[in-house]
């Protein structure tokens, strides 16, 4: 896979859409693993999706599309909307957008020295039952990585696993932060994926954990926590 290919196919979007064949995903996972520069065209494809989501939730972009007057007037008023919806998500997420918020290891998150983040903690996540409490975990006071561990209910069998971060605000709405695929549980049986406290604040989480190998109408497994 090329850029070309990429940009004539539209695998940004598909990618994003879980569109793609996995012998799609995995060519064009091996080429953005290769060619870091990819990675701001999927924050990019991935900021204008949350964003019309979250027009969609507000009601807004169907009142966007009755009012079209001009050709030409529709994508600009949805391209202003999508950026003023935006703006709370990419102010808060601070001056390090040049990491993502959500990443595999502790070597994908580069730190201001151009080195791997320091560890500022590792937390083992509980299930969400009902209304069971969040689990609460202090933000560090220097930028740092946390690392997230789960233990899936569908054990190896369900590997490989796609890790979601979703924030959640004061009215319920969640926001994507990030999204992992090919993830597989380690000797002792858990998965793990590490954040940029960077990229956080403090406020309510989501992390859904999704087997790949079950059937799509499987629930992902849901762990919520607290950043105080």
């Amino acid at each position: 896979m090329d850029r070309k290919q990429i940009e004539d196919e539209h695998i940004v979007a598909r990618y994003l859409a879980d569109q793609l064949s996995p012998a799609e995903v995995d060519a064009f996972e091996a080429y953005y693993l290769e060619h870091p520069s990819m990675i701001r065209d999927i924050e990019q494809a991935l900021r204008l999706k949350e964003g019309l989501a979250t027009l969609r939730d507000r009601q807004q972009l169907d009142a966007l599309m009755r009012a079209r007057r001009w050709r030409w007037a529709l994508p600009l008023s949805i391209a202003a909307a999508v950026m003023m919806a935006l703006a709370g998500v990419l102010a808060w997420q601070g001056g390090h957008r040049g990491t993502p918020p959500v990443a595999a290891t502790i070597q994908e998150l580069i730190g201001d020295a151009k080195t791997p983040l320091p560890i500022g903690g590792k937390y083992l996540l509980v299930r969400m039952r009902g209304t069971e409490p969040a689990l609460q975990i202090p933000l560090p006071a220097s930028r740092s990585a946390l690392e997230l561990q789960m233990l899936p209910a569908s054990g190896t069998a369900g590997a490989p696993y796609q890790v979601e971060v979703e924030n959640v605000d004061t009215d319920g709405r969640s926001t994507l932060l990030g999204r992992i695929r090919g993830l597989t549980p380690g000797e002792d049986g858990l998965v793990s994926a590490v954040v940029d406290s960077g990229n956080l604040q403090a406020g309510r989480y989501v992390v859904l954990l999704t087997p790949a190998r079950v059937d799509e109408t499987t629930p992902a497994e849901r762990f919520a926590i607290e950043l105080r």
